[in-house]
């Protein structure tokens, strides 16, 4: 757990950038990264065990519930709170054993695993809902192995085949309705912001696989700027994807929002079509009126 919490920290910004559905965040790794900090900072108060400078070794079921009570208080945002689900869900799988093989492990995994699930109202694939069930299962198949490290090696290579396969079928295509908040920020000059303004160009911006933002075209008008995106959402989602998740993000427009999400239902028929504001953190750079098309393929 402490290399754990070393690891999001340095990974925190990718964290940031990939999280694209159902709704880019910008702040998913930073939760992630603040929570899983308190509950490192709760074991190295322990000492012993926990990673402090004690000899003595403290009882597993007092290190699994230190874990769990700490990510409790500790959590950020949606990803810290099912985090602090998985953990207490471990702790109940761990019980009172002092010391646990590879087949009881697994069994707190798919504990910690089910007590997330069932903490959600709306329980949601393509998310880290997805890599944790993949993980858990792994877990499971890997129970008979004797050696710890292997075990874990097993569930680490299907974590992250689980994240890169949601990462290649995920996206998404947003533009902006002016560029105030971009140039305040300093993504862009003032006097390039004041022209696209007044000319009413939309930038539309493509989430690549890699969490970068990229510009794919620019059109006049939030008419032509829905239509382009719709066009490139078209050449991303052929052929037809027979399991497909949609989400809308807004800038405070949310007829726009409602008229379009009508729209994608029509045409794709989802299994889901969310319709969400953005996020303060994405308000900062992308102000009032900016919004976005998110995909999840599940095929």
């Amino acid at each position: 757990m402490l290399a754990a919490a070393d690891w999001v920290a340095a990974g925190r910004d990718e964290l940031n950038r990939i999280n694209v559905f159902p709704v880019p965040d910008g702040d998913t790794g930073t939760n992630m990264c603040l929570t899983l900090r308190a509950v490192a900072g709760a074991l190295r108060d322990l000492g012993g065990g926990g990673g402090g400078d004690g000899d003595a070794a403290l009882p597993l079921p007092y290190v699994a519930e230190t874990m769990a009570q700490a990510s409790v208080r500790g959590a950020r945002g949606n990803s810290g709170m099912m985090l602090s689900q998985f953990l207490l869900g471990f702790r109940e799988g761990i019980g009172q054993r002092l010391r646990i093989n590879a087949r009881e492990l697994a069994v707190a995994i798919g504990i910690g695993f089910e007590r997330l699930r069932s903490s959600l109202d709306e329980p949601m694939e393509g998310t880290i809902l997805t890599v944790a069930r993949e993980a858990a299962d792994e877990a499971g198949l890997a129970g008979g192995e004797t050696d710890l490290r292997v075990f874990m090696s097993r569930i680490v290579g299907r974590a992250e085949a689980a994240l890169q396969r949601i990462r290649a079928q995920s996206g998404g295509l947003f533009t902006v309705d002016n560029f105030e908040r971009l140039a305040r920020s300093g993504r862009l000059g003032r006097g390039r912001a004041w022209l696209g303004t007044k000319l009413d160009l939309k930038p539309v911006m493509a989430l690549t696989m890699e969490g970068k933002i990229e510009p794919v075209s620019r059109v006049r008008g939030r008419d032509s700027a829905r239509r382009r995106i719709l066009e490139l959402l078209d050449r991303a989602l052929t052929p037809r994807p027979r399991a497909l998740r949609l989400g809308v993000a807004h800038g405070d427009i949310p007829e726009f929002a409602e008229a379009l999400r009508v729209e994608l239902v029509a045409r794709y028929r989802p299994m889901q079509c969310l319709v969400t504001p953005i996020t303060p953190v994405i308000a900062a750079h992308a102000g009032i009126g900016a919004w976005g098309v998110f995909y999840q393929n599940e095929d």
